[in-house]
């Protein structure tokens, strides 16, 4: 996400966890994104990805890349939970669309 960051984008992760949680979690995986604590699933259920396979209601995992606007300009939403892109497929999406912007009249 430092590349990302550097180029404009902000990477924001929501979860249903607690606040506390959210610490834990942000200082354990060291990551450099803005974390949100959604456990009404508020913005989850807006986006369509409360799930309740697991017993009780969690977040589907998903990513996003939305515009300045408030638009989806891609989504990737995959089946399978265990399914998580990584740092480099992130940054393909994001340089890609940032690069058909800048092509953009």
């Amino acid at each position: 996400s430092t590349e990302i960051r550097s180029q404009g984008g902000t990477v924001v992760a929501i979860s249903t966890d607690s606040w506390d949680d959210l610490l834990f979690r942000k200082e354990q995986l060291g990551q450099g994104m803005v974390y949100l604590s959604d456990p009404t699933q508020e913005v989850i259920e807006r986006y369509g990805l409360s799930d309740a396979t697991l017993g009780k209601e969690v977040a589907r995992p998903a990513s996003f890349l939305i515009d300045g606007e408030g638009r989806i300009l891609w989504r990737h939403l995959p089946k399978d939970w265990r399914i998580r892109l990584d740092g480099d497929e992130y940054l393909e999406v994001f340089y890609r669309y940032q690069h058909d912007a800048e092509a953009a009249p």
